[in-house]
C-alpha cells in the first residue's frame, strides 16, 4: 500500500488492489475520506493508531507495513528538531524553555492548540509564530481575534517583543498626532480590513464585519495566505453560536487556538474546538458521539467514555503546559476555605427557595420541557445570590425571584467577608475580590467605602473600555497602601495584579477555568509573595455552594485527565437537579 503526507497533517493510503476488509476497517475510523476520482483513502494523522490497529488485526497489513507508517509519523511529528533560531525577539527578551517548545510544536503542527495555563506567555508564542509565517512567506497576514478586555494587551505585546519587525493594527482604532488611539467609523473600520498589515487584532464580534460585508469577504477569500489566531478559543466552543461559524467560515491556512483550559463543560465543546483547528480530525459528529459520547434519551450529552483513545488524539493536536510545572520559582499558593453559617432568619427564608426547586424539579419530571428546566436554573440563580446577599434576591426584577417572596436584609456572608477584610487590612495588605454579581460588588464597595474611607476601592466591572480598565489596573498596582481591587469576571481576563497577595472569592463560578483566571491574576511570573486563596462558602449539604464546589472538583479531574478515565457527568444543571 502506497502512503504518503498530505495537507493539514492528513495520511493518504492508496491500495495497490482492490481488498473488500478495507472499507470495512476504514468505515471505524474517525475523519476518514476516500477520494474517489484518484483512488485513495485520506485519514487524519491522529486517527492513525488506531488505523494501524485494526489492519493489524484483520491482517490486511503485516507489522512491516506498520512498522513503515509509524516510522513516517514519528519523523513528521517529531518538533523538538525545529529551528526557531530565526525568530528574533528584542534584545532583552528571550524565549523561555516551555514556550519555545510551544512555538516549534505551532510550526511543526501548522494548525493546532497551544493549552497553555495563564501567563505562560500564549501571546508572545502566537506573535513568534506569526512572525515565523511570515518571515518564510507562508502567510501575508493574520487575523488575531481575541476577547475585547485584552486587545490593547496583544498590541502591546506585539510592540513590547517584536517592535516594528510586526505591523499590528487595532480593528476599529486609529492614533492621532499625540500617539493616543481613538475609535473611528465603522466605513474606516472595513477599510483598515483591506488595507495591508501583518495582524489585524479584533474582537470576536468584529469577524462578522468579514463575513457580512461582500467587498470584505471577498479580500479575504481571495487571499488564502492568511492565518487566524484564536485566543480564548473556548468562545467558540458551541458549535451552533454565529462567531463559531463565522470563524470556521474563513479559509485560513493556518489556524491556532490558545486558551489555559479549553475543555470547560463537556465534550462537544473540546470537539467543537478541535473541528475549527483541524477540521473533520475527529470524523464527523455522528462519527465522533459514536465513539465518545454518552448521552439519555433525549439526546443531551451525560458523559463520555474511550477517554485513553481521546487523550491519545489530543496529543497530534495540542500542546499543554500547567504554570505549576514548569514556574518551580513561583511562590506558593495557600488555599483557604470560609465556611459561613446562615443565621436563623436566613434559614428560613432559604428554605424557601429550596423548596420552589423541589416543587419545579417534581414538575420537571412530569413535563420535561425546556420551560421546566428554564424555571428550575433561574431558581438555581436565585439561590446562588441568596447566598451572596439576600438584597439581591429582595432587589431582582425576576418574576421568580418575587414568588419566592424573601425577605432579609441581613448577610452572614457579608457580615464575615468584612472581618476577613478588616483582618487583610490591619497587616497593611492589597486584596483581590471578585463575584460574579454586579450588584454585589456594588453592595461591597458601598459598605467597605463606608468602613475604611481612607483605603482606596478599584472597581473594574464589565462595559469599561479596555483603556478605562488598563488605567485602573495601573492605579491599583502603583498604590502603596493598602487598597482593594474589586471586580466581577467579565472583567478578570487580561488582567496583572502582582502587587497583591491576597484573593478573596466571594463566591465561586460554575466554572473552574474561570476560578483558575481568578487565581492567575496574582499567582504569575513577577508574584514575589505568597498567594493566599479565600474561598467563601455556605455551609450545609443542602447548600447550593456545596454542589458548586463539588461540581468544580469534577471537571478539574475531567481537564486533568482530559476527558477522565471513568464515567463522569459533565453538565452541572443535570448535576445540580
Amino acid at each position: 500500500m502506497d502512503v504518503a503526507i498530505v495537507r493539514n497533517f492528513r495520511i493518504a493510503l492508496k491500495p495497490p488492489y482492490y481488498d473488500p476488509r478495507l472499507p470495512k476497517v476504514m468505515g471505524e475510523i474517525p475523519g476518514r475520506v476516500w477520494n474517489k476520482e484518484r483512488k485513495f483513502w485520506s485519514v487524519p494523522i491522529s486517527s492513525i493508531p488506531k488505523l494501524v490497529d485494526k489492519l493489524l488485526k484483520e491482517k490486511v497489513w503485516s507489522e512491516q507495513d506498520a512498522d513503515i507508517i509509524k516510522n513516517l509519523i514519528g519523523q513528521v511529528i517529531d518538533y523538538k528538531s525545529v529551528d526557531i533560531s530565526s525568530v528574533k525577539l528584542e534584545p532583552e527578551y528571550h524565549f523561555r524553555e516551555y514556550q519555545a517548545d510551544s512555538l516549534r510544536f505551532a510550526i511543526n503542527r501548522g494548525s493546532s492548540l497551544l493549552a497553555l495555563d495563564m501567563a505562560l506567555g500564549k501571546t508572545l508564542c502566537s506573535l513568534g509564530y506569526l512572525y515565523y509565517l511570515k518571515k518564510y512567506h507562508k502567510i501575508d497576514k493574520a487575523l488575531i481575534v481575541v476577547p475585547v478586555s485584552v486587545i490593547w494587551h496583544w498590541y502591546r505585546e506585539g510592540k513590547k517583543f517584536f517592535d516594528n519587525k510586526l505591523d499590528l493594527v487595532v480593528v476599529g482604532n486609529k492614533f492621532d498626532a499625540d500617539g493616543k488611539p481613538k475609535k473611528i467609523t465603522k466605513t474606516e473600520r472595513l477599510q483598515q480590513l483591506i488595507e495591508p498589515h501583518d495582524g489585524y487584532i479584533l474582537n470576536y464580534e468584529k469577524v462578522m464585519d468579514i463575513i457580512d460585508n461582500p467587498v470584505v469577504q471577498s479580500y479575504w477569500d481571495q487571499n488564502h495566505k492568511f492565518a487566524v489566531i484564536a485566543d480564548e478559543v473556548t468562545r467558540v466552543k458551541s458549535w451552533n453560536a454565529k462567531r463559531t461559524k463565522a470563524l470556521k467560515s474563513l479559509p485560513a491556512s493556518y489556524r491556532v487556538g490558545l486558551s489555559g483550559r479549553p475543555i470547560e463543560n463537556n465534550i462537544l465543546e473540546f470537539y467543537t474546538i478541535l473541528d475549527w483547528i483541524w477540521p473533520n480530525c475527529l470524523g464527523t459528529w455522528s462519527q465522533f458521539r459514536r465513539e465518545f459520547v454518552q448521552q439519555n434519551k433525549w439526546g443531551k450529552i451525560t458523559g463520555s467514555h474511550e477517554h485513553a483513545t481521546l487523550r491519545e488524539i489530543s496529543k497530534y493536536i495540542a500542546i499543554q503546559y500547567s504554570r505549576y510545572d514548569v514556574l518551580k520559582d513561583l511562590p506558593p499558593l495557600i488555599r483557604n476555605q470560609y465556611d459561613v453559617e446562615f443565621s436563623p432568619e436566613e434559614e428560613k427564608n432559604y428554605q424557601k427557595i429550596a423548596d420552589a426547586i423541589e416543587e419545579a424539579i417534581e414538575f420537571l419530571g412530569k413535563d420535561e420541557s425546556k420551560k421546566g428546566m428554564m424555571s428550575v436554573l433561574s431558581l438555581l440563580q436565585i439561590s446562588r445570590m441568596f447566598c451572596d446577599h439576600p438584597i439581591l434576591v429582595m432587589d431582582s426584577d425576576s418574576p421568580t425571584a418575587k414568588q419566592v417572596g424573601v425577605i432579609c436584609n441581613k448577610s452572614s456572608k457579608l457580615d464575615e467577608f468584612k472581618i476577613i477584610v478588616n483582618e487583610i487590612y490591619s497587616r497593611n495588605e492589597k486584596i483581590v475580590v471578585f463575584s460574579q454579581f454586579k450588584k454585589m460588588v456594588d453592595i461591597i464597595e458601598r459598605h467597605i467605602s463606608a468602613s475604611y474611607p481612607l483605603h482606596k476601592i478599584y472597581k473594574s466591572v464589565g462595559g469599561q473600555s479596555a483603556l478605562k480598565k488598563q488605567e485602573i489596573i495601573d492605579a491599583f498596582n502603583h498604590d502603596q497602601n493598602p487598597s482593594m481591587f474589586l471586580s466581577t469576571d467579565s472583567a478578570a481576563l487580561g488582567v496583572e495584579l502582582q502587587t497583591s497577595s491576597y484573593i478573596i472569592n466571594y463566591d465561586l463560578p460554575w466554572n473552574p477555568a474561570i476560578l483558575e483566571q481568578r487565581i492567575s491574576r496574582l499567582h504569575r511570573p513577577g508574584q514575589k509573595n505568597p498567594v493566599t486563596i479565600i474561598n467563601m462558602v455556605v455551609e450545609g449539604a443542602d447548600k447550593v455552594e456545596q454542589r458548586v464546589l463539588e461540581i468544580i472538583a469534577k471537571k478539574n479531574k475531567l481537564y486533568q485527565d482530559i476527558l477522565g478515565e471513568d464515567h463522569v457527568s459533565l453538565d452541572i444543571q443535570e448535576d445540580l437537579v
